[in-house]
């Protein structure tokens, strides 16, 4: 796959010193041979959620995954999420990512999938 990492930086408000702060960033994956791309980490600062940052890193995302396609059409658009079962985070953590998915246009799908060994001695 190819990966592009997509930062989104703005200006502080109410500072007088023109200090950027990082909003947030996404990591998209292009998969040449399947034509599909993947949403892999979107992040926002705690202190600018729910100021539709996210909504902005998804169109970055989505405008940045076109690009690495070389304007070859997307058969889809993935992002990885975590299951509300998994135990990795809270249930309520898990089902807020994935309301904030829904709003941008995802949908669920069951998929079965067992990580593969990273290495072989792992």
């Amino acid at each position: 796959p190819t990966m592009d990492v997509i930062m989104l930086c703005g200006e502080k408000v109410d500072d007088d010193d023109d200090e950027k702060v990082w909003l947030g960033g996404i990591a998209v994956e292009y998969y040449r041979q399947a034509k599909v791309g993947l949403v892999s980490y979107i992040v926002v600062d705690e202190s600018f959620r729910g100021w539709g940052i996210s909504h902005v890193l998804q169109r970055c995302g989505v405008n940045g995954l076109n690009y690495l396609s070389s304007g070859n059409s997307l058969r889809a658009i993935f992002a990885e999420t975590n299951t509300v079962d998994a135990g990795d985070v809270s249930p309520e953590e898990a089902q807020c990512r994935h309301a904030i998915l829904y709003k941008m246009g995802y949908r669920h799908i069951e998929v079965s999938y067992a990580q593969p060994p990273l290495t072989p001695d792992s």
